[in-house]
């Protein structure tokens, strides 16, 4: 399947200021008749990461909307050394020591604001089809709404990289590796009410020493980035806990303290870059797993009935978030986005070398030649990814399964995809090694009903606009 791909922005380095900490700089340049020609209102945002990559989309935005009027000034590593930072860094923002802050949603409960716990539930939003759709409904819009009370003005939710167990001492595939484990968390309390239900103790750690923990959660990018795995057991592929979003918010004071020109320009600012976080979200962590891989990382899956386990043993978490009403009607909104795309997990591709099978070798049910013909605006009205709306993700197609191997043909568009294929029970996963997309791992879950095959799950959309029909072996 051909996408569009939208290039990440390039991280600036940007030094940690010194500026006037809850209050916006006014500046004005003067014309040669001494006139003032220009005023600029510059904002502090305060971020706990090293570099402005995360929050860069959201500054350029404002500056582009303003047509440089309005500017952020982002101060970086903010508490840095801190393992509280991030909670530290919102009541900083309460407190008038920066106008904005970036800050991960795990956070927020810490310092009392609960409406993104839902989007942190343990393994529910566990694809990025599935955080793509939550975060393009209004999901997002209500639970900023809950800021309001701690004198915060929420202006975007950031999508984010879904965050996965590491074992550094052992195995972390069932329930039962958990007991005992001292697991690393960033804090939160749905992340320490998580490892607790598991039986885990949950310890909040701070990059990079991870030296006296059995595991991590982290996603593949910090465990590749920080290089973790140099001395892990395995890091287990299909298990998702939640994404690592984050929220842009401002002080409401210095919020209210702008015209409604500048507001709106912050407001539209943090949509844009919401919408360019979704576009650049991966299908799934591959790339970044075959980097562990090449570093001699073993990635081994969990099994159906591990996945099972792990959701029943957080049970208690559920629980105890769904007393609060707004929380559990948010669950129950993603939980019947997540039933209609699919509930196969993201997974990254296992090493070659692993003990895990990466390719079928018998004859399947899926075996033979499908073929499906769907619209421009049908494929439209399936996507949640404006990269998608290309000619040559439309008209007809066939596609190939023949034990193990598979290929896709775009007969409308021309051009064609191949690769190899395992089914796992319901599961199917898709390795890609020829075509437009080498590399990419598409995990799914099948069903066939009368020569008709449904997939669903985190996967180009093109495979899930229609049911595929059986047209011969």
């Amino acid at each position: 399947m051909n996408r569009n791909r939208s290039p990440r922005l390039a991280a600036v380095a940007i030094g940690v200021t010194v500026a006037l900490a809850g209050a916006a700089c006014i500046s004005a340049s003067n014309d040669k008749a001494g006139g003032s020609n220009l005023k600029v209102v510059v904002l502090t945002l305060a971020d706990a990461e090293h570099d402005a990559s995360g929050v860069e989309p959201f500054t350029d935005a404002v500056k582009e909307l303003s047509h440089g009027a309005l500017q952020i000034q982002v101060t970086l590593s903010w508490r840095q050394g801190d393992p509280q930072s991030e909670g530290g860094l919102i009541d900083d923002v309460e407190q008038d020591k920066a106008d904005l802050g970036v800050a991960a949603i795990r956070a927020f409960d810490t310092v009392g604001i609960d409406t993104f716990q839902a989007m942190q539930a343990p393994f529910l939003i566990d694809t990025y089809a599935l955080e793509k759709q939550v975060l393009s409904s209004d999901l997002s819009a209500k639970m900023l709404e809950g800021m309001s009370p701690a004198g915060l003005e929420g202006l975007a939710v950031l999508p984010g990289y879904l965050r996965k167990p590491l074992g550094l001492t052992r195995s972390l595939v069932s329930a039962s590796d958990y007991r005992g484990a001292r697991i690393g968390i960033i804090p939160g309390k749905v992340a320490e009410a998580t490892m607790l239900a598991l039986g885990a103790v949950p310890v909040a750690y701070n990059a990079p020493d991870v030296s006296s923990l059995d595991g991590i959660e982290a996603h593949v990018g910090v465990i590749e980035g920080n290089k973790y795995d140099q001395d892990a057991t395995e890091l287990t592929a299909n298990v998702n806990f939640w994404p690592r979003a984050s929220a842009v918010f401002i002080n409401t004071r210095a919020f209210d303290a702008l015209t409604a020109q500048q507001r709106e320009w912050l407001r539209e600012a943090g949509s844009q870059a919401a919408s360019a976080g979704l576009s650049d979200l991966p299908q799934d962590n591959a790339s970044p797993g075959d980097i562990l891989c090449n570093r001699g990382l073993t990635v081994v899956s969990a099994t159906d009935g591990d996945l099972s386990q792990l959701r029943q043993a957080v049970q208690p978490v559920y629980d105890d978030l769904e007393r609060n009403a707004q929380t559990r009607a948010f669950i129950d909104e993603i939980t019947a986005m997540r039933d209609e795309i699919g509930n196969a997990p993201d997974t990254v591709s296992a090493c070659a070398g692993s003990s895990e099978p990466t390719k079928t070798t018998a004859v399947t049910p899926l075996d033979g030649t499908w073929e499906v013909s769907f619209t421009r605006e049908e494929l439209l009205a399936a996507s949640t990814d404006p990269g998608e709306d290309i000619p040559a993700n439309y008209g007809h197609f066939t596609l190939k399964f023949d034990r193990g191997d598979f290929e896709i043909t775009a007969a409308t568009a021309g051009g064609s995809e191949s690769g190899t294929y395992l089914l796992n029970g319901n599961t199917l996963t898709i390795t890609v090694t020829g075509g437009c997309c080498p590399g990419e791992v598409w995990s799914m879950v099948w069903s066939i009903y009368r020569d008709q095959l449904t997939l669903k799950g985190g996967i180009p959309t093109p495979l899930r606009v229609k049911p595929w029909t059986r047209v011969g072996p």
